[in-house]
């Protein structure tokens, strides 16, 4: 079990939250992605603006988006 600290603006963006969870709950079934990375993902998503990681530098071992153009043809191999 992982514990978070949260701002009372950043607890009320996931407890009112009907749109990410329904759709996170069905990927989760399908593929199998773990309850934890719910709360990144729903934060991402409706509240980008005030999540605290907008200095994140690419390659460090930190979650991050992945776009269609980050994928290559190697990778299916």
């Amino acid at each position: 079990m992982q514990w978070l600290k949260v701002s009372r603006r950043v607890a009320l963006v996931v407890v009112n939250d009907t749109t990410v969870y329904p759709k996170f709950e069905r990927l989760r079934s399908e593929m199998i992605v773990q309850y934890e990375h719910y709360f990144p993902t729903v934060l991402v998503v409706k509240a980008a603006h005030i999540v605290a990681d907008r200095s994140h530098k690419m390659g460090a071992l930190e979650q991050r988006t992945i776009r269609a153009g980050d994928v290559r043809d190697e990778g299916y191999q």
